[in-house]
This record gives C-alpha cells, sequence and structure tokens, in this order.
C-alpha cells in the first residue's frame, strides 16, 4: 500500500493496476508523465457496442473517452492490466471502485461521491500475467451542475492488496504523488458538454490544503468563438491574494488569458467565466472553453518554507510550456503542476 507518511513508498503487494498515462506500464516508481487523464477511465455518453475493443491491440494504445453531456445518465467503462506477478494459484480478482470528486475537495477523501453501476460490483480478473482486462459493467453517472467541476477517482482492491484510501493528504503534491506511484488508482479530468448556444458562464471551483499560501495561474483559452465576442474572469473569493476581474475581446482562436494570483492556507474559492457572443450572433457549436488551475512549483527560487511540499511538487512538475500556451506573462513561472482541469464544449442548439 501507499504511505504518504514515509515520503511515498509503495509496499509492492499491487497485482493490478491502471494507467495514469499511456507511459505507464505498473512500474513502482512509476514511469508515467502526468497524473490527471488516464486512459483507463473510459467516459462515454452512450453504451459501447463493442466494449473488447477497448482491450485489443490496437484499442489498448488509444483514448477513448468523450464528452459527457450534464443532466443525463452517462457511461464510465474502466480497464486495466495484470502485473508480472500474478503466478499460478488461480485468477485474481480486483473490485474496482469509482468516485466523483470536486475539484476542491481532492485532499478529503470522505466527501468523494461513490459512483453507482446497475447493480452489480465491477471488477477486473486476471488469469495471467501482463493481460489487458477490461471492467465487467460500465459505471453510470450523471454529470451534476456545471458550477462544481468534478473529476473521476478509481481503486482497485484485491486480497493481497486492499489499497486503502488515505484519510487525507498533507499537501497538493502529496496528492499526485499518490496517484501517480499507486499503480491501483487513476484519475481523469472530465470533459462537459453544454446544450446551449446563448450567453454562457462556468464556476470553477478550486482550493488549497497547504498550510502555506501557494502561488497560482488560472489558464483560460477559448477555441471557435466568434471573433468580437466578450469574455470575463471574475473571481471575489476572499483566499485570493488579489480580486480578479478581466474583460477581453476574442480576436484569435485560440484565445489565451492567464492569470497569476495566490491563494492562502486552507481555503477554497470559485472562479467565474463568462463568454457572450456578438449581438444577433449565438455561440458556435464545437467552440470550447479550456480552463486550468496550476500551482507554481518552481518560480527561479524555492516558493516557501516547506520543502517537503516543494519537493513533492517538483518531483511531478512540468515546464510551464507543457501546458499549452504560447501566451506568456513577465515573470512567469517555470514549472507548475495542474491541480484542476475542464474543457466546455458547446452543442447544437
Amino acid at each position: 500500500m501507499y504511505d504518504q507518511m514515509n515520503t511515498g513508498s509503495v509496499v509492492n503487494n499491487y497485482q493490478l493496476y491502471m494507467r495514469d498515462d499511456f507511459d505507464d506500464d505498473g512500474s513502482i516508481p512509476s514511469g508515467a508523465r502526468t497524473a490527471s487523464c488516464s486512459p483507463d477511465i473510459v467516459p462515454r455518453v452512450e453504451l459501447m457496442r463493442d466494449p473488447p475493443e477497448l482491450i485489443s491491440p490496437y484499442g489498448w494504445d488509444q483514448d477513448y473517452g468523450e464528452p459527457l453531456v450534464e443532466g443525463i445518465p452517462n457511461y464510465i467503462y474502466v480497464r486495466g492490466a495484470s502485473r508480472d506477478n500474478i503466478g499460478t494459484a488461480g485468477p485474481v480478482v480486483g473490485q474496482v471502485n469509482l468516485f466523483s470528486v470536486p475539484s476542491c475537495l481532492f485532499m478529503t477523501p470522505d466527501r468523494w461521491d461513490p459512483v453507482d453501476t446497475s447493480g452489480e460490483s465491477v471488477t477486473l480478473t486476471s488469469t495471467a500475467n501482463e493481460q489487458h482486462l477490461l471492467g465487467s459493467e460500465p459505471f453510470i453517472w450523471t454529470p451534476p451542475e456545471r458550477d462544481i467541476h468534478y473529476c473521476l477517482v478509481s481503486q482497485i482492491t484485491t486480497e493481497a492488496e486492499p489499497n486503502s484510501i488515505p484519510d487525507s493528504f498533507a499537501n497538493n503534491g502529496a496528492f499526485i504523488d499518490w496517484v501517480i506511484n499507486d499503480p491501483a488508482i487513476a484519475w481523469r479530468n472530465l470533459v462537459i458538454q453544454e446544450n446551449t448556444t446563448e450567453t454562457t458562464s462556468y464556476a470553477q471551483t478550486f482550493g488549497n490544503i497547504d498550510n502555506h499560501t501557494i502561488q497560482v495561474m488560472f489558464t483560460v483559452q477559448c477555441i471557435g468563438f466568434d471573433y468580437g465576442s466578450q469574455v470575463q474572469i471574475m473571481s471575489q473569493s476572499s483566499c485570493l491574494g488579489s480580486m480578479i476581474d478581466i474583460n477581453r475581446t476574442i480576436n484569435s482562436s485560440p484565445y489565451d488569458i492567464l492569470v497569476a494570483d495566490t491563494v492562502t492556507a486552507v481555503s477554497d474559492g470559485v472562479l467565474g467565466v463568462f463568454v457572450t457572443p456578438p449581438q444577433g450572433l449565438s455561440i458556435p457549436a464545437g467552440a470550447k472553453v479550456h480552463i486550468q488551475y496550476l500551482q507554481v512549483a518552481y518560480a527561479g527560487a524555492p516558493l516557501s518554507k516547506e520543502p517537503e511540499s516543494n519537493d513533492l511538487l517538483m518531483r511531478h512538475a512540468k515546464p510551464f510550456e507543457a501546458f499549452g500556451f504560447a501566451t506568456k506573462l513577465d515573470n512567469a513561472p517555470t514549472h507548475a503542476v495542474r491541480l484542476g482541469e475542464v474543457t466546455i464544449t458547446y452543442a447544437d442548439g
């Protein structure tokens, strides 16, 4: 099991795993380069015609996830693999648990909500080493209202490794380290499909469980909107170092907005994003708003007097350029860790 009190060490009883990214082969420590987009948590609007395609030689290296539609039941398939320690004593059966998690509650697992099935437990069953495994049935989940961004976290438990979830996490870096280095845990940010073409708004929750103030970046990328559309970013959350009120006119696609701020210790808030098309026009079908919440891990010097937290963040941090923005701020951070992400895609009518 994972031991966050012992610098994230893992007792190696794991027989089954789910990938954090396509570079993840279940090794400890992990070779995954990102934590928040597991290809083995597969969100689908409708039931798949041929679910075994997910574990076919071709399908294993494909991400079949698609945008979910709010307000109706959607389906979440899971897949995984066995490691090289199955042995010959008989099949290894892992029970898969899936949780919907508001992005501001990652650090408090007792507030995660279990996702239901049609009635039976979802299992992964292996009879040999290095098998690709398909969950016995999909989970069923109706995305809640858009003003809270939800992600999904999966957990595999077996007789050899109960893989209990920690009661809490010491800091943001500890949560990310747990996801990456526990082979039987996976995390997926979701894409939400909106059925509106009028003025729209989105509220992204954010937070900080660390016991010190952190430096953060909010990135908002607008894609496929008509030039002249207005975008406003606002937050009056008291946990911010500076209140946010930004108004811009879209004149390119993609159109990038980056906001730097700080978030006080053990706090949470809400960032509002509003997009209004030019008068007489509707939001084009397929237009997207992509929002990221990043914790700055390094900006040329250590950021706080919390070396353990900084070390964990730097272990999984990426260069700022890796988050997909050509636009730069003066004195932009060199490295960051993504704590939250959402993409809203607008549909016809």
